[in-house]
């Protein structure tokens, strides 16, 4: 991550008021751990993920008022409706960089809490319209858009339809980079193409799963993990590329 001009992490469950450790079906992580990463050079959480409402839609909301407390950025989860609608967008060297961030389940949770759980507390794909939240991120003077997405099976090496789904809707919608987390285990890199009414052609690049960077599974495929890095570029006519993944 040294020569990153920008980092994003994903921890997986809350980083809420909870104090101590809790794995396995409910994954708590104490929110001390937003300001390691902080130190450690990460600028950005994702909180949307399957966990997200391990704790409850409280933690859920204690997490974001943490990552507020130490300066850390996050995105995929918000404190009021009016903040789900407005666009994360980083000037990164000079370049208007949106974030959006989405899960595809949050393992039932939901259904035991408030409707503001899933109304803006965490993106969840089945409640969100990317389509909508891209136009206003461009709108909002976005240059490129980097979409995070928790999705996929568990320990499954290859993407499933749904994520292939997903994945042609963020296509269609113009973002530039996808970027998938959830099964566990490394999935594919790809490049996406899917061809405009007017000739012209959406290009995506999709990193399809992370693999595991800190954890302690240790069955084959889960007990690794890669660092995705790319290179926005801008080109002669002024427009941006995804470059070097």
């Amino acid at each position: 991550m040294g020569d990153a001009d920008y980092t994003i992490a994903d921890v997986e469950g809350t980083l809420g008021d909870t104090v101590s450790y809790s794995g396995g079906a409910k994954m708590i992580t104490p929110s001390s751990l937003i300001g390691t990463l902080r130190d450690c050079g990460v600028d950005m959480l994702m909180l949307a993920n399957d966990h997200a409402l391990d704790g409850g839609f409280n933690e859920q909301q204690a997490t974001i008022k943490n990552c507020i407390a130490v300066g850390m950025d996050y995105v995929g989860a918000a404190a009021s409706a009016e903040e789900k609608n407005t666009p994360v967008i980083k000037n990164i060297n000079g370049i208007n960089v949106a974030f959006l961030a989405y899960t595809e389940s949050l393992n039932g949770n939901e259904k035991n809490e408030v409707s503001a759980a899933t109304q803006y507390g965490v993106n969840l794909i089945a409640q969100s319209n990317a389509r909508s939240d891209v136009n206003a991120a461009r709108q909002a003077g976005a240059d490129v858009v980097v979409v995070y997405v928790s999705w996929g099976e568990m320990l499954n090496r290859s993407a499933t339809a749904s994520q292939k789904k997903i994945a042609q809707v963020l296509v269609s919608a113009g973002v530039d980079v996808i970027i998938g987390y959830n099964p566990h285990v490394v999935q594919p890199a790809v490049w996406l193409e899917l061809p405009n009414a007017d000739g012209t052609v959406n290009r995506t690049l999709c990193m399809s799963s992370l693999g595991n960077f800190l954890s302690d599974q240790q069955r084959q495929y889960s007990n690794s993990s890669v660092i995705f890095e790319f290179t926005i570029q801008e080109t002669e006519t002024g427009d941006f590329e995804i470059t070097n993944p």
